[in-house]
């Protein structure tokens, strides 16, 4: 059976849920539904996120224009006080029915979601539907989230820069990384003329955390285990161990003056406004950069690529920002609501938020469709592999790396005792989760 029969199978048995949910909401049984003249039920939704309203407000009108049993609203908030708000209207009983829900604050908000039961929707057909990314919305006993959009990591270079040097095509393997940022670093003295590859800092650094975090996880370090909630960044097994302190090491080479690799330091601007002005060869940017980099310098010869790899690696890893679709368990309208998330997670609308958004959709059925497109191609194929970890606060996960980079870079701890320092601080943010866990089982 294929995956869009799979699907549809799915999509049939959370419809015979929620009509008999429906029909509970109609007699009164429990509050929702309200129905209007002429016995027509429409249920009023709103769904909060910080993706900008314009990638959105098409869809959700045809969305609502095709279900008339619903009528969602969507909410723009803004990035920095979007959790506060969340938590605080959901606290306060006038939080939203739906809200996207970023991969880096599933365990803080796991609690407040209603898990998607797989008896409605196995993880055999979740697994079926969506990318291997999308797992990270999968608990024990649920499903957190329903996957809506994914942007992956992918590497920006500079063709103009890359041809100067007789380097004709971007790097498929950290080795030939390596190689060609030597090549492509400018030095005059101690100062950096142009730099080939813009790593070592974390202070000026685009996503750094990322950087760091997808060089663990393509040597096979997940970070944190998501069965046991605990930190593989040291002390779990010596290959784990390893793991980190390689990526660590091979991280902060690149603002190591004494070493060859040396192309990057703290005084230069950040990543992106270098490779945007034309004084960086490689950019590591998120796929959905594309369009804001072409706006910021439309003259500027550059192309994408996918993120090099560990030569002879097993794991063929990038990092990616997901966001799914939460329903609120303190919703009045699960029901409704759940139907909205399914509507607006079927193939035919992730479709169309993918060309909207100029993205990569998170549906298997459409990654594996031929696309024209050669950027857009690469996005495609960065989806399919692309990675993340359960992060228990992606700001003091922030700190925790920083202050991994920043102490082996000022010399005041070894690499090894550095990786330890983030294990420990990583697992004490993590013990009440676990702890959660296990009074749930």
């Amino acid at each position: 059976m294929d995956q869009s029969n799979h699907f549809q199978l799915v999509i049939i048995g959370i419809m015979i849920f929620l009509a008999l949910t429906a029909v509970l909401f109609l007699s009164g049984v429990i509050p929702g539904l309200k129905t209007g003249g002429g016995g027509k039920s429409t249920a009023p939704l709103v769904m909060w996120g910080t993706v900008p309203e314009e990638h959105l407000g098409k869809l959700i009108r045809t969305v609502n224009e095709n279900n008339p049993s619903f009528d969602l609203t969507y909410v723009q908030k803004n990035l920095a006080s979007y959790e506060n708000d969340l938590i605080g209207a959901l606290a306060g009983g006038k939080g939203p029915d739906m809200w996207l829900l970023g991969q880096d604050s599933i365990l803080k908000n796991k609690d407040k979601v209603f898990l998607i039961p797989f008896s409605s929707f196995s993880q055999r057909a979740f697994k079926d539907a969506f990318i291997e990314e999308a797992e990270i919305y999968l608990a024990k006993k649920g499903i957190v989230a329903l996957p809506f959009i994914v942007d992956p990591i992918v590497l920006y270079w500079n063709r103009d820069l890359a041809s100067g040097v007789g380097v004709s095509q971007p790097p498929k393997t950290w080795d030939e990384f390596v190689n060609f940022s030597v090549r492509l670093t400018i030095k005059d003295g101690g100062n950096i003329k142009q730099s080939g590859a813009a790593l070592g800092e974390f202070k000026n650094i685009d996503h750094a955390k990322e950087l760091l975090s997808l060089l663990m996880l393509q040597a096979g370090n997940p970070i944190v285990d998501a069965n046991t909630l605990r930190s593989t960044l040291s002390g779990l097994s010596e290959g784990a161990a390893l793991s980190s302190n390689n990526a660590l090491r091979f991280f902060t080479e690149f603002s190591d003056p004494s070493k060859s690799t040396y192309s990057w330091n703290g005084s230069l601007p950040f990543s992106k406004n270098s490779f945007i002005a034309g004084t960086l060869a490689y950019y590591f940017g998120y796929a959905g950069e594309y369009n804001d980099i072409v706006a910021k310098n439309p003259h500027l010869n550059f192309d994408v690529a996918e993120i090099p790899q560990i030569s002879g690696g097993r794991i063929r890893a990038t990092f990616a920002r997901m966001e799914g679709i939460a329903v609120s368990k303190t919703s009045p309208n699960i029901a409704g609501a759940l139907l909205a998330g399914i509507k607006l997670t079927e193939k035919e609308s992730i479709a169309a938020l993918s060309k909207q958004m100029f993205l990569p959709p998170a549906r298997r059925d459409l990654l594996g469709e031929t696309v024209d497109n050669p950027v857009a191609d690469v996005f495609y194929k960065s989806a399919i592999y692309s990675r993340a970890w359960l992060e228990p606060d992606s700001l003091s996960v922030f700190e925790i790396f920083k202050s991994m980079i920043e102490s082996v870079l000022t010399g005041r701890k070894k690499i090894s005792n550095a990786a330890v320092d983030a294990h420990i601080k990583l697992n004490n943010m993590l013990e009440n989760f676990a702890e959660q866990e296990k009074e749930q089982q």
